[in-house]
């Protein structure tokens, strides 16, 4: 016997592509003789170390599943002897034969269909599971017991045989019939959300609560929060802009990031995006549009739309119809804004309105104020308003500005109509337009024109350019710089004239009526005209006064009779006069041209200068009195210089002095005079210079006290220089006073006395000791140094 090691590798040929199942395991036992010499379905198998004894050898062959189907196979074979590299290819190849009972596994092919079946399988046979699809598609299959799993693949199904119900007990795509309220619903009995889908995304959620289920569509995150009841979502969100609610009975309709917070039951936001109805504002309302906010506690609030529009905390009712940028501010209940761009009612402006524009304000406590429009207009007054135009302000209360610009209205129920630059801040005051006018007083008014000004009560400026009505209700109808400045003045027209005086007139040019009841009337002549006393009436007229002629002859002239209780003047220029008619006398009273009279004679008229003797004092003209006169009545009035002796003039006023110099007879005795001494019983604040001497205490009252003396700095902090008038102690002596106390003597005898506290008693005799040299020097403080001493 042989034996020698080899390797083979072993190559399955194919033979055919039908591939059937396989009811074996997939190896095999393979016996060849080795002695000296298609496409493959299997292998290579490579079998190492294989023992071969004379040529023959034995081994365990495996090519895996799906190998042997029942086609025809051959075995390919190539060895090596031991340490050899390449392999020898055996040839022919050898063919895979069947053993007898082997004949029958080609049938197991197929027997996954019931035709290759023969004979009856029994219910064990076929008992389950199983694990590949199975199709029973004869329609007579019937199927008892329960059946389970994906019944997707079923159609045709009898809804009669789900569970017993009948059809109408499903909900069917097609709808439904019969359906009893109360008892038949599509939902949960749980207390579990229920919720539908849309292409497999969350698209409805019904969450429960105690009191009302919450309704959530749109974006799966979009929240109610947990506790809320009855609230709803519409729909919209998206990732990081979810909508979301956190409140009971709250809505939010659609769109993005719009929020209903804690406290704010019954609210709503229609859709939009960024909008927000903050905590407490029950049954508030934001319609849409972006960024709008309603603040805390402001119940009722609404914003129907627009962008980033606000109503601030605690203003309930208040609302805001759209626009951009406007805004309610806190604790304006019921305030309300239209539209517009950027208006704003501020703080505490309950019930104000304002309608639309751009820029407008009504300020703080603007109470029922209202502003119609325009462009940046203000109204702060309660119950102001302001009708539009721009940069207007109606600051009063109860105020208006219908229009125009740069126009206020300051006082209480004061009005400006229009124009530009106007004030009225008098009450009630009325500015019908124009510009730059002023309205300051109560119930004044302007009409119109430029640069007017009616400051007084009820005064009125009709129109003009600078005119002025200062006193009580009075009148300007127009023209350029007149002043109605008296109560009850009037200036009807013209330029520069001047009603001063009460219920005066002055028309014209440069009239000027300063006194009570004067009319004016000047013409157009560059020169002041003026009123001398009250109640006239006086006329300029370089062309003369017409009366029933428009072309007068003279001064006046009056084409008719004119009748006069009295008349006064020359008469020269008289002719015709019947002297029956003169001061009610016969002709024959009056004597003759060539009859002399005797002075006498003249009881009444006035003669003139020329008959008057030469020793007769005349008014107006420079006359020498020779003799004492005596002017008795206390009215006389003196014009011009007063010169002469004035002895016997008294009640002189020493204001009216302006010149010359008074003797000292005629100054007062409390008057100091140079040269000559004074007593001063008062405190002089002022320095006192004297040429001569200065005297304190000329009464002689000093006991030993700073005062009365020579005191400086006041009576505050007592230093001075004092003299004793009086009886003992240092009497006519000096005394140097610092804090009220003597702190330098000399004795009248020329003694001196150093030290505090210094006695005006008897100055007792200097001690030797205080000669002596500086080993006593201690002790000098009680010394007194005589003049006469060494």
């Amino acid at each position: 016997m042989r034996t020698r090691a080899i390797t083979i590798i072993v190559l399955l040929a194919l033979a055919g592509s039908v591939v059937r199942p396989e009811p074996f395991g997939t190896s095999f036992t393979y016996q060849g003789k080795l002695t000296d010499g298609g496409v493959a379905t299997g292998g290579p198998i490579t079998n190492s170390a294989i023992f071969v004894t004379n040529g023959m050898f034995t081994t365990i062959l495996d090519f895996g599943p799906g190998t042997f189907t029942g086609d025809a196979r051959w075995l390919e074979i190539a060895v090596r002897t031991n340490g050899a590299s390449m392999f020898t290819v055996l040839s022919p190849r050898q063919p895979m034969t069947p053993v007898p009972y082997a004949l029958f596994s080609p049938v197991s092919g197929t027997a996954a269909t019931a035709s290759s079946l023969s004979g009856t399988l029994g219910p064990h046979q076929l008992a389950g599971p199983y694990t590949n699809a199975v199709a029973f598609t004869h329609p007579a299959n019937n199927v008892a017991g329960s059946f389970s799993g994906d019944g997707a693949g079923l159609n045709n199904v009898n809804a009669a045989a789900l569970g017993g119900v009948p059809p109408s007990g499903f909900w069917q795509t097609g709808g439904n019939t019969g359906i009893v309220h109360g008892r038949d619903f599509l939902g949960t009995l749980d207390n579990q959300v229920l919720e539908l889908r849309v292409n497999n995304a969350p698209a409805l959620r019904l969450e429960p609560s105690q009191v009302s289920p919450n309704v959530i569509g749109g974006f799966s995150g979009n929240t109610v929060v947990q506790g809320s009841a009855g609230s709803v979502i519409g729909g919209g969100g998206a990732p990081a802009s979810i909508n979301l609610v956190a409140s009971d009975h709250a809505t939010i309709g659609g769109g993005l990031e719009n929020m209903i917070l804690s406290g704010a039951h019954s609210a709503t936001v229609g859709g939009g995006a960024g909008n927000q109805i903050q905590p407490g504002a029950a049954y508030a309302t934001v319609g849409g549009g972006v960024d709008n906010r309603i603040g805390t506690n402001s119940i009722a609030a609404a914003i129907a739309g627009g962008d980033d529009c606000t109503v601030g905390s605690r203003s309930s009712q208040a609302t805001i119809g759209g626009g951009s940028d406007n805004n309610i501010g806190s604790d304006a209940p019921r305030a309300f804004v239209g539209g517009g761009e950027s208006n704003t009612i501020q703080d505490r402006a309950t019930h104000a309105v304002l309608v639309g524009g751009e820029r407008n304000i009504i300020q703080s406590d603007g109470h029922h104020a209202v502003l119609v429009g325009g462009l940046s207009n203000t109204a702060n007054g309660e119950a102001a308003t302001v009708g539009g135009g721009t940069r207007n302000s109606a600051t009063g209360m109860y105020g208006t500005v219908a229009g125009g610009t740069a126009n206020t209205a300051m006082g209480e129920a004061s009005t400006v109509s229009g124009g530009s630059s106007n004030i009225a801040s008098g009450r009630t005051a009325t500015i019908g337009g124009g510009e730059m006018n002023r309205a300051e007083g109560s119930i004044a008014t302007i009409g119109g024109g430029g640069n007017n000004t009616a400051s007084g009560y009820s005064a009125v400026v009709s129109g003009g350019y600078g005119n002025t009505a200062s006193g009580r209700d009075a009148t300007v109808a127009g023209g350029l710089k007149n002043t109605a400045s008296g109560d009850f003045a009037t200036v009807p027209g013209g330029e520069h004239n001047l009603a001063a005086g009460v219920s005066a007139l002055a028309a014209g040019r440069k009239a000027e009526a300063l006194h009570a009841g004067a009319f004016v009337w000047a013409d157009s002549t560059d020169e002041y005209f003026r009123s001398t006393g009250t109640n006239q009436f006086i006329i300029r007229a370089g062309g003369g006064v017409g009366i029933n002629t428009n072309h007068p002859q003279s001064a006046l002239h009056v084409a008719g009779t004119i009748t006069a209780d009295d008349f006064r003047g020359r008469g020269a220029g008289l002719s015709g006069v019947d002297a029956d008619r003169l001061d009610g006398r016969d002709s024959t009273e009056f004597a003759l041209l060539t009859h002399t009279h005797n002075a006498a004679d003249i009881a009444n008229g006035t003669l003139a200068d020329a008959r008057l003797s030469a020793n007769s004092p005349r008014l107006n003209a420079t006359q020498t009195f020779a003799g004492a006169n005596q002017f008795t009545n206390p009215a006389n009035t003196f014009a011009g210089t007063f010169q002469g002796q004035g002895s016997g003039l008294g009640n002189l006023d020493a204001g009216n002095i302006t010149s010359g110099t008074l003797s000292d007879a005629r100054l007062s005795t409390n008057i100091p005079r140079l040269n000559a001494p004074a007593n001063y019983t008062s405190t002089v604040s002022a320095p006192v210079m004297q040429a001569s001497n200065v005297v304190a205490d000329a009464s002689s009252l000093n006991n030993g006290a700073i005062m009365p003396g020579l005191v400086l700095g006041g009576t505050a902090s007592g230093e001075g220089i004092a003299s004793k008038r009086t009886t003992g102690g240092n009497q006519f002596g000096l005394d140097l006073f610092t804090a009220f106390t003597s702190r330098f003597a000399i004795e009248n005898n020329g003694s001196i006395h150093i030290g505090a506290g210094n006695s005006f008693g008897a100055m007792p005799a200097v001690p030797s000791t205080c000669c002596a040299g500086p080993a006593v020097a201690p002790a000098i403080a009680n010394c007194f140094y005589r003049a006469t001493s060494a």
